[in-house]
């Protein structure tokens, strides 16, 4: 079937096998770089929701004090 220069299991297997890992290899690694890009968009987001609870803490804190001054 893969015969290359007469050596039909070695060569044109590898060949073979190594042209199908390359094909199916960039495939893969696409995917993978979507996934890595959606976990850093979540990262990203996480983070930006993790500012926004401590903003809200530190105005809570504010506030807090302010009554506090009032008492």
């Amino acid at each position: 079937m893969f015969d290359f220069l007469g050596y039909e299991t070695t060569i044109g297997s590898l060949l073979f096998t190594f042209a199908l890992m390359y094909i199916f290899g960039r495939g893969y690694r696409k995917l993978f770089k979507e996934d890595d890009d959606h976990v850093e968009a979540r990262k990203w987001q996480i983070a930006k929701e993790e500012e926004k609870l401590d903003q809200q803490k530190k105005e809570i804190k504010e506030i807090e004090q302010r009554k506090e001054k009032k008492k």
